[in-house]
């Protein structure tokens, strides 16, 4: 779905500003967040690195859905917009997905 030219050209406006923030030593937010949801997947892709090391992953590490929930909250406080969600399957997680979203 294409983004109207207005709303398109304000997020490059935020976004620039943000960098040159950045280039000059001040604080300022990540425009974008690439987010490993999850290690936990229930495919066995054959392009995939995890394909067939499941059983050799600590998922104990990961975070609780009340973390996950916070970490996205915190993130939309902040100003991100943009969330690319990698990892394993997210979709393991459908209800914690869903309820981020």
């Amino acid at each position: 779905m294409e983004r109207e030219p207005e709303v398109t050209n304000q997020r490059n406006v935020e976004k620039a500003k943000r960098v040159l923030k950045w280039a000059i030593g001040e604080r300022a937010p990540p425009f974008l967040v690439n987010f490993y949801f999850t290690m936990r997947c229930n495919l066995k892709c054959q392009f995939c690195d995890y394909s067939g090391v499941e059983g050799e992953l600590d998922h104990s590490k990961e975070l609780t859905k009340e973390e996950l929930l916070k970490f996205a909250e915190d993130g939309c406080k902040f100003g991100i917009e943009d969330w690319f969600l990698a990892g394993g399957e997210p979709f393991v997680h459908r209800d914690t997905l869903l309820e981020m979203m």
